[in-house]
């Protein structure tokens, strides 16, 4: 026992500070390859297999050196235990810390309420993480539906063209090529974005889901200090996760493409020519598809209180954007139906 706490009290100086390279607690001589969380020390393989094989430490684990602020239970520096919350630092802190160190000014909370609020705004983050997903998969459906209907509109328009052409006489030949080279760009800006779209929608719904599953894990899986030491990262995590697609994307889709000739006019310029009148099925389908692409992070919903002291920053504000709308909201069904 003398050595063991010998050890912790070595420990407790080596592990301290900073992420270079860390010497085992237990052999200072050698280099720590895994920090013990019960034990709050840095250890090398024969300095951890040794402690280990104590009866009383059989217990204890190993985790890899780049866990170990996640991972503490105590102040390095000190060995005193981390006891509650600073708001304005937003990190756990010790009780001497908070009587006579640098948040002696700060607002603190305790540690159980500052992980369950934690708790709470990953929630909200893994929940619209999800509600994002079904709106782009929803979208990906309306896409498939948006294809086939740009493509007999533009096979319609091609026929009327040919129909109109084949009864005129040589002379209008050159027209016809450049109003079918006009319908061709039309089309070519019309089915480049949604292509765009469909190959991009699987992979954005990959990371999407990734992020909401990585912020549900750490929920359900952290105690209160890792989750609080990991908070920031999930919530970086879920931010670049998140698919924004440029609005300039869809505009080219919009409206119809239509054909129309008339023999009254002597000038081909007059006579025939390419109109893109409004198209009321295809324009609501841009539009479900506008407001289901856009679910940017919003701020958290009037449930939520971040864990901010008061006058300062909160991590939301950092990324915030408008509140996305869910697939229920948008198609005016109950939310059951769109899962």
């Amino acid at each position: 026992f003398v050595r063991f706490f010998c050890v912790m009290y070595h420990g407790h100086r080596a592990s301290g500070g900073g992420h270079g390279t860390v010497a085992c607690s237990n052999h200072p001589d050698e280099p720590a390859v895994g920090y013990c969380p019960e034990l709050s020390l840095a250890l090398s393989q024969a300095g951890y297999d040794e402690l280990k094989a104590q009866p009383a430490l059989r217990h204890i684990t190993l985790v890899p050196l780049h866990e170990m602020d996640n991972k503490r239970k105590a102040d390095p520096s000190t060995g005193e235990a981390y006891t509650m919350f600073d708001l304005n630092l937003q990190r756990p802190i010790t009780t001497a810390q908070k009587l006579v160190g640098a948040s002696k000014s700060h607002e603190v909370i305790a540690l159980d309420e500052a992980a369950a609020a934690a708790r709470k705004e990953l929630r909200e983050v893994a929940r619209r993480m999800n509600d994002q997903v079904a709106s782009v998969r929803m979208a990906c459906s309306q896409l498939e539906k948006l294809q086939f209907a740009m493509r007999e509109m533009i096979a319609a328009a091609r026929q009327g063209i040919n129909d109109y052409f084949a009864q005129m006489h040589e002379k209008i030949e050159r027209r016809r090529k450049g109003l079918l080279a006009d319908l061709d760009n039309i089309a070519l800006r019309k089915a480049e974005p949604v292509e765009g779209l469909i190959n991009s929608l699987p992979e954005a719904i990959r990371r999407v889901q990734e992020a909401a599953q990585a912020c549900s894990a750490a929920v359900h899986e952290y105690d209160d200090l890792e989750l609080l030491h990991r908070k920031r990262q999930m919530l970086e995590m879920a931010a670049s996760s998140e698919f924004r697609p440029p609005k300039v994307m869809l505009d080219d889709i919009r409206g119809d493409v239509l054909f129309k000739g008339d023999d009254r006019f002597l000038f081909l310029d007059e006579c025939s020519r390419l109109e893109r009148p409004g198209n009321a099925d295809i324009d609501r389908v841009v539009g479900l598809l506008s407001t289901l692409l856009d679910t940017s992070t919003s701020q958290p919903s009037s449930g939520t209180t971040p864990m901010v002291a008061p006058g300062a920053t909160s991590q939301w504000e950092s990324f915030a954007d408008p509140v996305p709308c869910s697939p229920s909201s948008v198609l005016g069904v109950p939310a059951a139906a769109t899962s």
